[in-house]
């Protein structure tokens, strides 16, 4: 199942960066003592570290093929490692060592499908320290996980967890964010919240993924919670009370994802063009709110963070024109139809003159909306007519411009009866 619109605003899936862990076996003696006597990131693995170092005889080939990796010369590198790994004498701490470097150039490469093959051949050989072989299992996880192999990504990320039975949280989060890409929602659920309870440094991105499984589990005020509690801790969290206010709007609950907005407005967090936008709108959606609608566009317009075009100044006509300001919605429209490529916003302009009795306007902006074009000419033709007819008292004006609307299907009805009626007054 695909995300909705509302989740890919929230999602930022970020799938934890798992260290890139490198074996040089010069002095491998030295150095395997080195990392026995260092804490070991897995304490309570069930598997016993092997212990295992590189043989005499290997050691030229090996730091020449680790010096080729580090100097980026990547072929000679894989040619290095692959002259190891087929050697009839090389054990499997040579072939996992060698394995472990060529999967890393690959990645340099970009070639990760190659690199996981090799990540998974160097786990196979069971012969690397236990931190070295369990950072490989991570690392492979994130890697199928990427290449959305997530049945993959989620066995190695489990195998992971139950043989080092650890609780790291980005190991933890790896596997709610797999479940997540599964469609497993609630379970993803239930590994981040349990993160969140245990966790001393929570992380933004696994508050937004359980955001937004809340939503795919179509539980958006769940969601919201959250993000209330996010805000509660950084109010000035422009992305979190964007996400706040999408979150409303899927709820259809729109005074509040206004309020969201409204919140990081007074803290002068609206800073782009779309951001404006997203306000006026909501508020256009809620009755009685057009003055705080043109209130917004003004806002946005006097700061220049709000692009003058079409559709702001027609919304603006229309957000006065219903708060009873027919003057100030004149001069909006007046502003939209000088941006406006065709006529219908004169149309709309010409049938508000008529409105307020302005005839001789209304007959301009009709015949400027017939030049522009509009949909339906003959609606400009008749309020022509009408204006001419009775708010002018030119008869013959009229009738020419009703013969005109009558040529349109979509009011021929009704100049014809208006014709008739002409030839009785």
């Amino acid at each position: 199942m695909k995300p909705s619109c509302v989740t890919r605003i929230l999602l930022l899936l970020l799938i934890p960066a798992v260290l890139l862990v490198s074996v040089v076996p010069a002095d491998a003696a030295r150095r395997q003592k080195d990392e026995e006597k260092k804490a070991s990131l897995f304490p309570n693995a069930t598997r016993k570290d092997p212990g295992m170092s590189a043989q005499q005889r290997f050691q030229k080939d090996m730091q020449r093929m680790f010096d080729a990796a580090e100097d980026e010369n990547h072929d000679l590198a894989i040619e290095l490692a692959d002259k190891v790994i087929n050697h009839p004498k090389a054990g499997r701490y040579e072939r996992a060592v060698s394995h472990q470097n060529s999967a890393f150039v690959l990645m340099e490469q970009n070639r990760d499908p190659e690199a996981a093959e090799r990540l998974e051949k160097a786990i196979a050989e069971d012969a690397l320290n236990n931190d070295i072989h369990y950072q490989l299992m991570a690392q492979l996880a994130q890697i199928k996980a990427q290449e959305e192999d997530l049945e993959g990504a989620l066995i190695w990320i489990d195998r992971l967890i139950t043989e080092t039975r650890s609780e790291r949280d980005d190991y933890a989060i790896l596997k709610a964010n797999t479940l997540f890409q599964l469609d497993r929602f609630q379970e993803s659920v239930d590994i981040i919240k349990m993160v969140l309870a245990r966790s001393t440094d929570p992380q933004p991105s696994w508050s937004q993924l359980l955001m937004a499984a809340y939503f795919e589990m179509e539980q958006p005020l769940e969601a919201a919670k959250i993000a209330e509690a996010q805000l509660e801790r950084n109010p000035r969290d422009k992305q979190m009370l964007m996400n706040l206010a999408s979150i409303y709007i899927e709820a259809d609950r729109y005074d509040e994802a206004a309020g969201a907005l409204t919140r990081a407005r007074t803290q002068g967090l609206l800073t782009e063009d779309r951001d404006y936008r997203q306000l006026y709108r909501l508020y256009l959606n809620i009755d009685g709110q057009e003055a705080a609608a043109v209130e917004v566009i003004n806002e946005g317009l006097e700061k220049k963070i709000l692009e003058p075009n079409l559709e702001v100044y027609n919304i603006l006509g229309q957000a006065y024109y219903f708060s009873d300001k027919v003057d100030e919605a004149i001069e909006a429209w007046k502003q939209a139809d000088s941006f406006a490529t065709d006529g219908e916003v004169a149309l709309n302009l010409a049938r508000t003159y008529y409105n307020e009795e302005r005839y001789a306007d209304a007959k301009a902006s009709a015949r400027r909306a017939i030049d522009k074009g509009v949909k339906r000419p003959g609606d400009a033709w008749v309020i022509i007519g009408n204006s001419e007819y009775f708010g002018m008292d030119n008869r013959a004006g009229g009738i020419a411009a009703y013969r005109e609307a009558a040529k349109f299907p979509e009011t021929k009805e009704q100049a014809e009866t208006w014709l008739r009626q002409s030839r009785n007054m």
